[in-house]
């Protein structure tokens, strides 16, 4: 019998850390299996929670993903948990048990049966269409968690940029501290980033050959608003976030930030790419060729599409967008962590173009490609 693999994500863990875990998700998909500890409170660091979500597609697309409820030893604020933020229905949709760490005689919670019903709620009959569903997740302007919102059906990128803009304004409503002052400035580019990089996941991000892959894709969005100092340990390490940061902060007072984070659960740029274009094929190999191909998949806007007019801009249009929101772009696909810092067009860089993380050596392959924006709210 395999043996299965604990691993253990405790309260406020770094990118770092989180690394580290996804390094230790077995890759033997005949026998592999993972046991997937979580806190019930993740913290607040940046990009954290969608890098849990990786960790969790990874141990899915690996094998058989077993998730524990680290904290409950009672069902009070589960339905919270696993209908209503993104890591929770991640969770429903990629493991194929849930139970609490504790709790005598304490039934565990029916996957399938919550799995179900949010499908339905969106509209979806069968798990395997999940694949062509997405989910938006924004706190309101109390900090609470709102709804699932389905997005692949919307018809066209104004209705879709409208639609995403309306609930994102639910971050910064006019409640308290928030008023419509302290919107994003360019609401329009905002959610042309996250159009581009959406229908990016809707065309490549889940889907294996002809086939759909199960899972779920996401747009999360998360507000900060701190001084300095405290926004900076929330990129704890990330030295280029923090570096970015440290430049766009307030000196004195309270910054708001807006974070806004679009995933899948697919093969990842590169494995995607070379699947449907052979001519590449000597790309692939060595993790140098293949971070070279991938730098070369975004500035020359490279598609699998080799007949589709304007295919392969998705990604270029994005960072195009982020420029003129000033923002920072962060993306884990594959083995790779590249980033963007828009503050190079103050510099004279001109084009955008993405980088290695400092942080990325060595890194293990994760299921998907996830995709981060951090941007300045006035």
């Amino acid at each position: 019998m395999p043996k299965t693999q604990v691993i253990k994500i405790g309260r406020r863990p770094t990118l770092p850390e989180l690394e580290r875990q996804i390094a230790q998700v077995p890759d033997d998909q005949v026998s592999a299996s993972t046991e997937l500890w979580i806190a019930r409170d993740f913290g607040a660091g940046l990009f954290v929670e969608s890098r849990v979500v990786a960790l969790m597609a990874t141990a899915f697309r690996a094998g058989e993903l077993t998730v524990v409820d680290w904290t409950s030893a009672t069902t009070a604020g589960w339905r919270e948990r696993f209908e209503q933020t993104l890591s929770g229905v991640a969770a429903v949709f990629y493991a194929s048990r849930i139970r609490p760490s504790a709790g005598a005689g304490f039934r565990d919670l029916d996957a399938v049966s919550l799995r179900r019903k949010l499908l339905d709620r969106s509209g979806v009959a069968e798990r395997g269409s999940a694949a062509r569903t997405a989910t938006v997740f924004a706190p309101d302007a109390g900090g609470r968690p709102t709804q699932p919102l389905v997005l692949a059906d919307l018809s066209s990128r104004e209705e879709f940029v409208r639609t995403f803009v309306a609930r994102m304004n639910t971050s910064f409503g006019d409640q308290g501290a928030y008023s419509d002052a302290s919107r994003p400035t360019d609401e329009k580019s905002l959610g042309e980033f996250v159009f581009e990089v959406f229908q990016n996941t809707l065309q490549h991000g889940c889907i294996d050959g002809d086939r759909y892959l199960d899972g779920v894709r996401y747009v999360h969005n998360r507000r900060h608003i701190l001084f300095k100092r405290d926004l900076v340990a929330r990129a704890t390490g990330f030295g280029e976030l923090q570096e970015f940061l440290s430049r766009t902060a307030e000196r004195t007072g309270q910054s708001r930030y807006l974070e806004v984070s679009v995933g899948d659960h697919g093969l990842g740029m590169v494995d995607r790419f070379l699947q449907t274009r052979q001519d590449y094929a000597r790309f692939g190999g060595s993790s140098d060729r293949r971070l070279r191909l991938l730098l070369k998949i975004v500035d020359e806007s490279l598609s699998s599409k080799l007949t589709q007019r304007g295919a392969g801009e998705g990604l270029s249009n994005a960072l195009a967008a982020a420029g003129r929101l000033g923002a920072f772009v962060s993306i884990r696909t594959g083995e790779h962590w590249l980033y963007y810092p828009a503050l190079e067009n103050d510099l004279g860089y001109g084009t955008p173009k993405l980088r290695p993380a400092a942080t990325m050596t060595g890194l293990a392959k994760v299921a998907g490609t996830h995709v981060n924006l951090l941007v300045r709210v006035p």
